[in-house]
């Protein structure tokens, strides 16, 4: 099981708003899980999302 911690940066009237979630990549389901910010520490790979004009990162955070 592949655990990855995703963070939303949401743009809205201006002002960016952050999520934090982690994702457990397993049985092709995500479930998802809170996760405090300060885990982030460092960005594995991102997309940006134009239609809901959302900027995703995930981190690994183990096998």
């Amino acid at each position: 099981m592949t655990e990855y911690a995703i963070v939303v940066t949401e743009v809205m009237n201006g002002n960016i708003q952050i999520f934090v979630k982690t994702i457990v990549l397993s049985f092709g389901n995500w479930r998802k899980l809170d996760w405090p910010k300060k885990k982030i520490k460092q960005i594995e790979g991102s997309f940006l999302d134009k239609s809901f004009q959302k900027l995703v990162f995930l981190k690994k955070l183990k096998d």
